[in-house]
C-alpha cells in the first residue's frame, strides 16, 4: 500500500462497497500466490485505518442505476460516480475502462495519474 498526502482539510469519500472490492482484490492476490494471508491481513488493517468517509450504497443506487444504464458502466462503478455527483466533486479513478466510457461526458472522471492532491 502506498502512502498518500492530502491537505488536513481534505476529505476522502468512498461508497461502502469499496471495502468489499478491496477484500476481493486481496483474495485474488492470495489465490494467485502473489501475497500471503498475513500480508493481506496487514494491508486490510491499514486500509481500515485510512480516514475514509463511507457512504452506504443503499443511499447511492437510486442515482447510480440511471448512470449505469445511460453510460454502460457497472452499477458498482456508477456508485462511485453517483457519490462524486452527490458531493459536487470530480471522481478520481485509476479504472481505465471507466475513464474511457465517461470520457467527454459531464461525468468524466479525473485520471489518478493526472490528479494532484490538494496541498498547502
Amino acid at each position: 500500500m502506498t502512502a498518500y498526502v492530502v491537505d488536513a482539510s481534505s476529505e476522502l469519500h468512498v461508497p461502502d462497497l469499496f471495502f468489499a472490492e478491496c477484500a476481493n482484490i486481496f483474495w485474488k492476490q492470495v489465490r494467485r500466490g502473489t501475497l500471503t494471508d498475513a500480508q493481506v491481513s496487514a494491508f486490510e488493517a491499514k486500509l481500515r485505518g485510512l480516514p475514509l468517509t463511507r457512504t452506504p450504497t443503499f443511499d447511492l443506487t437510486v442515482a447510480a442505476l440511471p448512470i449505469a444504464l445511460s453510460y454502460d458502466v457497472t452499477a458498482y462503478d456508477a456508485c462511485y460516480v453517483a457519490l462524486a455527483q452527490r458531493l459536487g466533486v470530480s471522481l478520481v479513478t485509476a479504472d481505465q475502462k471507466l475513464q474511457a466510457k465517461l470520457a467527454g461526458t459531464p461525468l468524466e472522471p479525473v485520471w489518478l495519474g493526472a490528479w494532484t492532491a490538494p496541498g498547502p
